[in-house]
Protein backbone atom coordinates (compact mmCIF):
# COMPACT_ATOMS: atom_id res chain seq x y z
CA UNK A 1 0.00 0.00 0.00
CA UNK A 2 1.21 3.59 -0.96
CA UNK A 3 2.44 5.68 1.64
CA UNK A 4 2.17 2.89 4.46
CA UNK A 5 4.12 4.43 7.63
CA UNK A 6 5.36 1.87 9.39
CA UNK A 7 5.54 2.79 13.05
CA UNK A 8 8.96 3.25 14.45
CA UNK A 9 7.57 4.48 18.04
CA UNK A 10 7.04 1.67 20.59
CA UNK A 11 6.35 3.63 24.05
CA UNK A 12 4.80 0.57 26.43
CA UNK A 13 3.79 1.64 30.02
CA UNK A 14 4.21 -1.69 32.01
CA UNK A 15 7.25 -4.14 32.83
CA UNK A 16 4.70 -7.02 31.45
CA UNK A 17 5.51 -5.10 27.35
CA UNK A 18 9.24 -5.88 28.06
CA UNK A 19 8.77 -9.59 27.39
CA UNK A 20 5.46 -9.18 25.20
CA UNK A 21 5.20 -9.82 21.16
CA UNK A 22 4.34 -6.89 19.53
CA UNK A 23 3.93 -5.23 15.69
CA UNK A 24 1.86 -2.21 14.47
CA UNK A 25 1.52 -0.97 10.70
CA UNK A 26 -0.81 1.59 9.99
CA UNK A 27 -1.73 4.67 8.09
CA UNK A 28 -3.95 7.38 9.52
CA UNK A 29 -6.68 8.94 7.56
CA UNK A 30 -6.42 12.59 6.46
CA UNK A 31 -8.29 13.92 8.40
CA UNK A 32 -6.80 12.36 12.00
CA UNK A 33 -4.13 13.84 14.13
CA UNK A 34 -2.38 11.63 17.37
CA UNK A 35 -1.85 13.94 20.16
CA UNK A 36 0.96 12.29 22.57
CA UNK A 37 0.14 14.77 25.42
CA UNK A 38 -3.26 15.76 26.55
CA UNK A 39 -1.81 19.32 27.78
CA UNK A 40 -1.06 19.84 24.09
CA UNK A 41 -4.04 22.48 22.97
CA UNK A 42 -5.10 23.10 18.96
CA UNK A 43 -5.35 26.61 18.25
CA UNK A 44 -8.95 26.87 17.07
CA UNK A 45 -7.57 27.91 13.29
CA UNK A 46 -5.93 24.40 13.34
CA UNK A 47 -9.05 22.19 13.62
CA UNK A 48 -12.08 21.90 11.25
CA UNK A 49 -15.01 20.04 11.99
CA UNK A 50 -14.83 16.52 10.96
CA UNK A 51 -11.09 16.11 12.28
CA UNK A 52 -9.92 13.13 14.58
CA UNK A 53 -7.98 13.61 17.85
CA UNK A 54 -6.61 10.22 18.74
CA UNK A 55 -5.09 10.98 22.11
CA UNK A 56 -2.35 9.06 23.95
CA UNK A 57 -1.98 9.99 27.92
CA UNK A 58 -4.07 8.28 30.90
CA UNK A 59 -6.00 4.96 28.34
CA UNK A 60 -6.40 7.05 25.47
CA UNK A 61 -9.49 8.69 23.95
CA UNK A 62 -10.39 8.87 20.07
CA UNK A 63 -12.75 11.82 19.15
CA UNK A 64 -14.11 13.84 16.16
CA UNK A 65 -14.46 17.50 15.47
CA UNK A 66 -18.14 18.64 15.34
CA UNK A 67 -18.14 21.89 16.12
CA UNK A 68 -15.81 24.73 15.86
CA UNK A 69 -17.97 27.52 16.06
CA UNK A 70 -17.73 28.57 19.28
CA UNK A 71 -14.85 30.22 21.85
CA UNK A 72 -13.92 26.22 22.34
CA UNK A 73 -14.05 23.09 19.90
CA UNK A 74 -16.72 20.54 21.12
CA UNK A 75 -16.22 16.75 20.00
CA UNK A 76 -17.75 13.56 20.44
CA UNK A 77 -16.66 9.84 20.50
CA UNK A 78 -14.95 8.65 17.33
CA UNK A 79 -14.14 4.93 16.17
CA UNK A 80 -10.91 3.46 15.44
CA UNK A 81 -12.32 2.47 11.69
CA UNK A 82 -12.70 6.58 11.89
CA UNK A 83 -9.31 7.41 12.76
CA UNK A 84 -7.28 4.77 10.25
CA UNK A 85 -7.43 4.27 6.83
CA UNK A 86 -5.16 1.17 7.38
CA UNK A 87 -3.96 -0.61 10.52
CA UNK A 88 -2.39 -4.01 11.16
CA UNK A 89 -1.54 -4.65 15.49
CA UNK A 90 -1.03 -7.21 17.05
CA UNK A 91 0.03 -7.77 20.45
CA UNK A 92 0.81 -11.42 23.09
CA UNK A 93 2.01 -10.38 26.28
CA UNK A 94 1.83 -11.97 30.08
CA UNK A 95 -0.09 -10.22 32.33
CA UNK A 96 1.65 -9.42 36.01
CA UNK A 97 1.73 -8.32 39.62
CA UNK A 98 3.32 -5.58 39.64
CA UNK A 99 2.17 -4.33 36.63
CA UNK A 100 -1.31 -3.46 38.20
CA UNK A 101 -2.05 0.47 38.69
CA UNK A 102 -5.07 -0.15 40.86
CA UNK A 103 -6.59 -3.19 42.90
CA UNK A 104 -10.43 -3.20 44.47
CA UNK A 105 -11.12 -5.40 46.88
CA UNK A 106 -14.81 -5.72 47.24
CA UNK A 107 -14.64 -7.98 50.46
CA UNK A 108 -12.75 -8.08 53.73
CA UNK A 109 -10.30 -11.13 54.32
CA UNK A 110 -9.04 -10.77 50.50
CA UNK A 111 -5.88 -10.24 49.22
CA UNK A 112 -2.98 -10.84 46.98
CA UNK A 113 0.04 -13.01 48.35
CA UNK A 114 3.75 -13.40 46.92
CA UNK A 115 4.03 -16.20 44.69
CA UNK A 116 7.03 -17.88 43.42
CA UNK A 117 6.27 -17.16 39.57
CA UNK A 118 6.08 -12.79 38.80
CA UNK A 119 3.51 -13.90 36.67
CA UNK A 120 0.70 -15.80 38.73
CA UNK A 121 -1.73 -14.17 40.88
CA UNK A 122 -1.76 -15.95 44.13
CA UNK A 123 -4.90 -14.43 45.83
CA UNK A 124 -6.03 -15.81 49.34
CA UNK A 125 -9.62 -15.81 50.68
CA UNK A 126 -9.56 -15.79 54.51
CA UNK A 127 -12.92 -16.33 56.07
CA UNK A 128 -14.47 -13.71 53.53
CA UNK A 129 -18.19 -13.32 54.31
CA UNK A 130 -19.59 -12.86 50.69
CA UNK A 131 -23.41 -12.94 51.99
CA UNK A 132 -25.20 -12.26 54.86
CA UNK A 133 -29.55 -13.03 54.69
CA UNK A 134 -30.68 -11.00 57.07
CA UNK A 135 -27.73 -8.46 57.13
CA UNK A 136 -27.53 -9.20 60.87
CA UNK A 137 -24.01 -9.74 61.67
CA UNK A 138 -24.81 -11.40 65.23
CA UNK A 139 -26.51 -14.17 63.28
CA UNK A 140 -24.58 -16.87 62.30
CA UNK A 141 -26.81 -19.50 60.53
CA UNK A 142 -27.57 -16.89 57.32
CA UNK A 143 -24.31 -16.57 56.04
CA UNK A 144 -22.01 -17.60 52.91
CA UNK A 145 -17.94 -17.66 53.69
CA UNK A 146 -15.20 -18.56 51.97
CA UNK A 147 -11.95 -19.76 52.46
CA UNK A 148 -9.01 -20.64 50.32
CA UNK A 149 -6.63 -19.46 47.17
CA UNK A 150 -6.98 -19.18 43.90
CA UNK A 151 -4.20 -19.26 41.35
CA UNK A 152 -4.36 -17.35 37.98
CA UNK A 153 -1.90 -17.04 35.07
CA UNK A 154 -3.05 -14.95 31.89
CA UNK A 155 -1.64 -14.13 28.41
CA UNK A 156 -4.06 -11.95 26.35
CA UNK A 157 -3.41 -12.07 22.31
CA UNK A 158 -4.96 -9.87 20.06
CA UNK A 159 -5.25 -8.31 17.07
CA UNK A 160 -7.02 -5.69 14.66
CA UNK A 161 -6.81 -5.63 10.35
CA UNK A 162 -8.52 -2.68 9.30
CA UNK A 163 -8.42 -2.10 5.29
CA UNK A 164 -9.47 1.02 3.62
CA UNK A 165 -11.38 2.42 7.09
CA UNK A 166 -13.13 -1.01 7.47
CA UNK A 167 -12.62 -3.65 9.68
CA UNK A 168 -11.67 -6.96 8.49
CA UNK A 169 -10.78 -9.04 11.05
CA UNK A 170 -10.59 -8.53 15.23
CA UNK A 171 -9.06 -11.20 17.39
CA UNK A 172 -8.95 -11.50 20.92
CA UNK A 173 -7.84 -14.50 23.33
CA UNK A 174 -7.30 -14.99 26.48
CA UNK A 175 -4.65 -18.37 27.43
CA UNK A 176 -5.56 -19.27 31.66
CA UNK A 177 -4.07 -21.70 34.11
CA UNK A 178 -6.07 -21.38 37.00
CA UNK A 179 -5.51 -23.38 40.24
CA UNK A 180 -8.58 -23.49 42.80
CA UNK A 181 -8.63 -24.76 45.99
CA UNK A 182 -11.41 -23.11 48.17
CA UNK A 183 -14.40 -23.71 50.26
CA UNK A 184 -17.72 -22.33 50.49
CA UNK A 185 -19.62 -22.36 53.32
CA UNK A 186 -23.38 -22.29 53.38
CA UNK A 187 -25.60 -21.88 55.37
CA UNK A 188 -29.49 -21.80 54.75
CA UNK A 189 -32.31 -21.98 57.57
CA UNK A 190 -35.34 -23.52 55.86
CA UNK A 191 -36.78 -19.64 56.01
CA UNK A 192 -34.06 -18.98 53.24
CA UNK A 193 -35.99 -19.51 49.88
CA UNK A 194 -34.92 -22.07 47.16
CA UNK A 195 -33.31 -22.12 44.97
CA UNK A 196 -31.23 -18.96 44.90
CA UNK A 197 -28.33 -18.40 42.84
CA UNK A 198 -25.42 -15.51 44.21
CA UNK A 199 -22.13 -14.47 42.15
CA UNK A 200 -19.59 -12.66 43.84
CA UNK A 201 -16.86 -10.34 42.05
CA UNK A 202 -14.03 -10.45 44.78
CA UNK A 203 -11.47 -8.95 42.74
CA UNK A 204 -10.50 -6.06 40.01
CA UNK A 205 -7.47 -5.50 38.80
CA UNK A 206 -7.00 -2.38 36.35
CA UNK A 207 -3.38 -2.33 34.80
CA UNK A 208 -1.47 0.32 33.49
CA UNK A 209 -2.25 1.26 29.89
CA UNK A 210 -0.53 -0.07 27.47
CA UNK A 211 0.20 2.34 24.29
CA UNK A 212 1.64 0.15 20.95
CA UNK A 213 2.50 3.38 18.28
CA UNK A 214 -1.13 4.82 18.19
CA UNK A 215 -3.33 2.52 19.83
CA UNK A 216 -3.81 2.03 23.58
CA UNK A 217 -5.31 -0.33 26.05
CA UNK A 218 -6.31 -0.95 29.34
CA UNK A 219 -6.10 -4.57 30.86
CA UNK A 220 -8.66 -5.28 33.57
CA UNK A 221 -8.85 -8.65 35.25
CA UNK A 222 -11.67 -9.52 37.87
CA UNK A 223 -11.86 -13.21 39.59
CA UNK A 224 -15.66 -14.03 40.32
CA UNK A 225 -16.98 -17.08 42.54
CA UNK A 226 -20.96 -18.20 42.94
CA UNK A 227 -22.75 -20.43 43.73
CA UNK A 228 -26.55 -22.22 42.77
CA UNK A 229 -28.73 -23.41 45.35
CA UNK A 230 -31.49 -25.94 45.50
CA UNK A 231 -31.66 -27.54 48.73
CA UNK A 232 -32.22 -26.10 52.14
CA UNK A 233 -30.04 -26.90 54.90
CA UNK A 234 -26.05 -26.21 55.83
CA UNK A 235 -23.75 -26.94 52.47
CA UNK A 236 -19.87 -26.97 52.06
CA UNK A 237 -18.45 -26.61 48.80
CA UNK A 238 -14.80 -27.71 48.65
CA UNK A 239 -13.38 -27.14 44.94
CA UNK A 240 -9.66 -28.22 43.99
CA UNK A 241 -9.64 -27.57 40.06
CA UNK A 242 -7.07 -27.32 37.68
CA UNK A 243 -7.73 -25.84 34.28
CA UNK A 244 -5.88 -24.65 31.52
CA UNK A 245 -7.24 -23.68 28.64
CA UNK A 246 -7.94 -20.11 25.88
CA UNK A 247 -11.33 -18.46 25.24
CA UNK A 248 -11.29 -15.65 22.91
CA UNK A 249 -13.72 -13.74 20.08
CA UNK A 250 -13.20 -13.70 16.54
CA UNK A 251 -14.74 -11.52 14.41
CA UNK A 252 -14.08 -11.87 10.64
CA UNK A 253 -16.18 -11.56 7.42
CA UNK A 254 -18.82 -9.55 9.24
CA UNK A 255 -19.34 -12.43 12.01
CA UNK A 256 -18.88 -12.89 15.94
CA UNK A 257 -17.41 -16.18 16.67
CA UNK A 258 -16.42 -17.83 19.91
CA UNK A 259 -12.82 -19.77 20.23
CA UNK A 260 -12.58 -22.41 22.90
CA UNK A 261 -9.77 -24.67 23.43
CA UNK A 262 -9.30 -26.47 27.26
CA UNK A 263 -6.32 -28.67 27.39
CA UNK A 264 -6.37 -29.74 31.45
CA UNK A 265 -9.15 -29.89 33.35
CA UNK A 266 -8.78 -32.37 36.47
CA UNK A 267 -11.28 -31.55 39.89
CA UNK A 268 -10.42 -32.80 43.38
CA UNK A 269 -12.93 -32.28 46.33
CA UNK A 270 -16.30 -32.95 47.99
CA UNK A 271 -19.70 -31.26 48.51
CA UNK A 272 -21.11 -32.10 52.15
CA UNK A 273 -24.93 -30.54 52.69
CA UNK A 274 -27.72 -31.58 55.40
CA UNK A 275 -30.58 -32.01 53.13
CA UNK A 276 -32.56 -34.69 51.29
CA UNK A 277 -33.02 -33.52 48.08
CA UNK A 278 -32.09 -30.75 45.54
CA UNK A 279 -28.84 -30.09 43.89
CA UNK A 280 -25.98 -27.07 44.44
CA UNK A 281 -23.14 -25.70 42.08
CA UNK A 282 -20.23 -23.92 43.47
CA UNK A 283 -17.60 -22.12 40.59
CA UNK A 284 -14.49 -19.39 40.57
CA UNK A 285 -12.87 -18.15 37.97
CA UNK A 286 -11.57 -15.19 36.13
CA UNK A 287 -13.18 -12.58 33.87
CA UNK A 288 -10.24 -10.41 31.47
CA UNK A 289 -11.59 -7.43 29.59
CA UNK A 290 -10.07 -5.22 27.36
CA UNK A 291 -10.77 -0.94 27.21
CA UNK A 292 -9.44 0.09 23.89
CA UNK A 293 -8.81 3.81 24.43
CA UNK A 294 -10.83 4.16 27.93
CA UNK A 295 -14.10 2.47 26.54
CA UNK A 296 -14.84 -1.19 27.11
CA UNK A 297 -14.28 -3.41 24.22
CA UNK A 298 -14.03 -7.44 24.44
CA UNK A 299 -13.96 -9.57 27.67
CA UNK A 300 -13.97 -13.25 28.27
CA UNK A 301 -14.78 -15.42 31.27
CA UNK A 302 -14.01 -19.06 31.93
CA UNK A 303 -15.11 -21.02 35.16
CA UNK A 304 -14.59 -24.37 36.63
CA UNK A 305 -17.11 -25.84 39.05
CA UNK A 306 -18.17 -28.77 41.25
CA UNK A 307 -22.34 -29.74 41.29
CA UNK A 308 -24.23 -32.15 42.61
CA UNK A 309 -27.67 -33.97 42.68
CA UNK A 310 -29.55 -35.28 45.02
CA UNK A 311 -32.71 -37.34 43.73
CA UNK A 312 -35.27 -38.53 47.02
CA UNK A 313 -36.58 -41.51 45.61
CA UNK A 314 -38.27 -43.23 48.61
CA UNK A 315 -39.43 -41.03 52.28
CA UNK A 316 -39.74 -45.22 53.52
CA UNK A 317 -37.43 -46.76 53.51
CA UNK A 318 -35.41 -43.48 53.23
CA UNK A 319 -33.35 -43.84 49.73
CA UNK A 320 -31.24 -40.69 47.81
CA UNK A 321 -29.89 -41.18 44.29
CA UNK A 322 -26.90 -39.06 44.08
CA UNK A 323 -24.43 -37.62 41.16
CA UNK A 324 -21.75 -35.10 41.23
CA UNK A 325 -20.51 -33.78 38.22
CA UNK A 326 -17.10 -31.46 37.01
CA UNK A 327 -17.14 -29.08 34.53
CA UNK A 328 -16.24 -25.90 32.63
CA UNK A 329 -17.90 -23.06 30.98
CA UNK A 330 -16.96 -19.65 29.14
CA UNK A 331 -19.00 -16.58 28.29
CA UNK A 332 -17.74 -14.24 26.05
CA UNK A 333 -19.17 -10.29 25.60
CA UNK A 334 -17.85 -7.63 22.81
CA UNK A 335 -19.04 -3.74 23.28
CA UNK A 336 -18.51 -2.67 19.84
CA UNK A 337 -18.50 1.32 20.17
CA UNK A 338 -14.93 2.02 19.58
CA UNK A 339 -14.34 -0.27 16.70
CA UNK A 340 -17.77 0.35 14.14
CA UNK A 341 -20.62 2.59 14.22
CA UNK A 342 -22.03 -0.64 12.31
CA UNK A 343 -21.52 -3.57 14.54
CA UNK A 344 -23.41 -4.94 16.96
CA UNK A 345 -22.56 -5.96 20.75
CA UNK A 346 -22.12 -9.53 20.79
CA UNK A 347 -22.82 -11.69 23.79
CA UNK A 348 -23.07 -15.19 24.87
CA UNK A 349 -22.24 -18.98 26.10
CA UNK A 350 -19.51 -20.08 23.84
CA UNK A 351 -18.68 -23.05 25.50
CA UNK A 352 -19.44 -25.81 28.21
CA UNK A 353 -18.36 -28.97 29.51
CA UNK A 354 -19.57 -31.47 31.74
CA UNK A 355 -18.83 -35.02 33.08
CA UNK A 356 -20.02 -37.08 35.76
CA UNK A 357 -17.36 -37.86 38.12
CA UNK A 358 -19.03 -40.08 41.32
CA UNK A 359 -22.68 -41.49 41.68
CA UNK A 360 -24.25 -43.30 44.31
CA UNK A 361 -26.60 -44.56 46.65
CA UNK A 362 -27.79 -43.30 50.33
CA UNK A 363 -29.89 -45.73 52.58
CA UNK A 364 -31.32 -44.68 55.87
CA UNK A 365 -29.18 -41.29 55.93
CA UNK A 366 -27.31 -38.78 54.63
CA UNK A 367 -23.26 -38.98 53.97
CA UNK A 368 -21.29 -36.31 55.69
CA UNK A 369 -19.61 -35.57 52.40
CA UNK A 370 -18.83 -36.95 48.59
CA UNK A 371 -15.12 -37.36 48.02
CA UNK A 372 -13.58 -37.29 44.43
CA UNK A 373 -10.37 -38.08 42.79
CA UNK A 374 -8.97 -36.37 39.94
CA UNK A 375 -10.49 -37.48 36.72
CA UNK A 376 -10.01 -38.33 33.10
CA UNK A 377 -13.23 -39.03 31.68
CA UNK A 378 -14.35 -38.76 28.07
CA UNK A 379 -17.03 -35.84 28.01
CA UNK A 380 -20.56 -36.47 28.84
CA UNK A 381 -23.30 -34.05 28.50
CA UNK A 382 -26.19 -33.46 30.93
CA UNK A 383 -29.18 -31.99 31.21
CA UNK A 384 -29.85 -28.81 33.68
CA UNK A 385 -31.55 -30.23 37.12
CA UNK A 386 -35.73 -30.78 37.15
CA UNK A 387 -36.11 -27.43 39.67
CA UNK A 388 -39.45 -29.84 41.21
CA UNK A 389 -36.78 -31.28 43.33
CA UNK A 390 -37.21 -28.86 45.34
CA UNK A 391 -41.28 -29.41 45.93
CA UNK A 392 -39.77 -32.80 46.73
CA UNK A 393 -38.12 -32.10 49.48
CA UNK A 394 -40.59 -29.47 50.57
CA UNK A 395 -42.77 -32.29 50.86
CA UNK A 396 -40.42 -35.00 52.78
CA UNK A 397 -39.35 -32.15 55.45
CA UNK A 398 -42.76 -31.87 56.23
CA UNK A 399 -43.61 -35.03 56.71
CA UNK A 400 -40.17 -35.84 59.17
Amino acid sequence: MKDLRILGLFIFVFSTSLFADYKVNYKLNPSAKIIPDSNLNYKKDELKEGDILIFLEDGGKIFKVVDTKGKEYKTEPATIEEAFEFLDISYSGDLKPSDIKKANYYFNGIGIVQSKSDKVFNIKLDNVILFDYDGNSSTKDDVITADGFINIFSNIDWKIDIEESSIKEIKFVNSVDQKSDFKINISTPIRIPVPFSKEFKLIEYEFNPVIIGPVVFTPILSVYAGFNVGVAGKIMININQKISGKYGAHYINGKWSGLTEVNDKSFKGFLSFIGADGWLKGYAGPKLKLNFYNTAAPYIEGFGYLKTQADLTSYKPFIVDWKLFGGVESNLGVSVKIFSLGMKDFEKKIWGWESLINQGTIGSKLPKDISVENINIEDENYESLNKKLVITFEKYLENK
